[in-house]
């Protein structure tokens, strides 16, 4: 495999097809990076172009460190294809959820115990009742 990249000093430019990888994948990858790196993204007509710098300025970026750009950038892009491909069961499940939670199957005022819900049965201070319970 043929990797476009360019050095400029301390800097690597990487020049990712657009065919291949999209901007989100690129962006999430970018992030994973940005401690250890400060990172520009920049678009062409082709490639999405990733330039990538150490913050510490006396370290050169290393073929260990495109590789593991690289890395990245096929989880994220993976991710991006999986997403893609379960967003329907996903909305299908949540559709499903959501439904039978506002679907009653009795009276609600039946279901509903009033002496639960009297002030004097709810409003206890919590270290009173502590301290009732211990002794």
């Amino acid at each position: 495999m043929n990797k476009k990249y360019e050095r400029i000093d301390r800097m690597v430019k990487l020049y990712l097809d657009k065919r291949i990888y999209s901007i989100e994948s690129c962006m999430k990858a970018a992030y994973a990076f940005i401690e250890n790196y400060y990172i520009f993204l920049e678009m062409d007509e082709k490639d999405i172009i990733v330039e990538i710098k150490k913050k510490d300025m006396s370290e050169r970026i290393t073929e260990e460190d495109i590789g593991e750009f690289y890395n990245e950038l096929l989880n994220q892009s993976v991710r991006e294809i999986v997403y893609k491909k379960t967003k329907n069961i996903r909305e299908i499940i949540m559709a499903r959820a959501l439904h039978s939670e506002c679907l009653s199957t009795g009276n609600v005022e039946d279901e509903i115990d009033d002496e639960g819900y009297k002030l004097e049965n709810i409003a206890h201070d919590w270290f009173e009742v502590k301290n009732e319970e211990r002794n």
